[in-house]
């Protein structure tokens, strides 16, 4: 499981002078994915400042940590950031919800997955990302990271579970899956969870899947348009 948990990347992304917690996946030299709900903006427009912590588990940071930015008048920190235009702030169960990050001239990836998977099927998936307190025994603090394995279908343009336990700071973090040979491919980004009942296995309480954004045809375009890795 090395390739994931180093390829796995703690997002601090900021705007408007405070910052939130995400994830994110290197998939390609200068190449980074995530959801779009977590660097779209409210009032719409996209952050303009990520600081890129490759790998962190709690204090340690084996990979350092790139704060990338575009407010200011250094143009070697800049990155490119594309969300789909369609893409409404806050839709956190959208087939639009994806976001590409080409992370040149400001840094690259330190460790990356082996590329990405076009519409992927139902398989056993391993899920990466931060905080760490879904996961059990795990320490629980936000900069820890999370790692859980477990098997997942396709419903429509998700990739959905009842098996692997997520909470929000792990939002646009990889769904990858391990392709033998050491090769692990993302075929999702973590975007949210939906509840339903099922009386016969939840009982009385709601039931939970969680769920990653397929790359599909549409999504692969996207990357396509935004990253010159591919």
């Amino acid at each position: 499981m090395l390739q994931p948990r180093r390829a796995t990347v703690r997002l601090t992304v900021c705007s408007g002078g405070s910052c939130g917690q995400c994830t994110g996946s290197y998939i390609g030299p200068w190449t980074l994915v995530t959801a779009a709900h977590c660097i779209r903006r409210p009032d719409g427009l996209t952050t303009n400042r990520i600081i890129f912590g490759p790998a962190q588990n709690g204090t340690s940071l084996p990979l350092g940590s790139v704060d990338c930015r575009n407010d200011d008048a250094n143009s070697s920190n800049d990155i490119l950031i594309g969300v789909p235009s369609g893409y409404a702030h806050g839709a956190l169960d959208s087939p639009l919800d994806y976001a590409v990050v080409d992370t040149f001239p400001c840094h690259a990836a330190p460790s990356m997955f082996t590329g990405y998977v076009i519409d992927s099927g139902s398989a056993t998936y391993d899920m990466f990302g931060y905080p760490a307190d879904t996961c059990p025994g795990a320490p629980g603090p936000a900069t820890f990271q999370c790692g859980m394995s477990g098997a997942a279908g396709i419903n429509g343009h998700r990739i959905e579970t009842e098996h692997i336990d997520t909470t929000g700071g792990q939002s646009g973090g990889p769904w990858s899956r391990n392709m033998g040979s050491g090769v692990h491919r993302v075929a999702a980004m973590h975007t949210g969870f939906r509840s339903y009942f099922d009386l016969f296995k939840c009982g009385f309480d709601p039931c939970q899947r969680n769920f990653g954004r397929r790359i599909d045809a549409s999504v692969d375009a996207f990357i396509k348009a935004i990253s010159f890795d591919f």
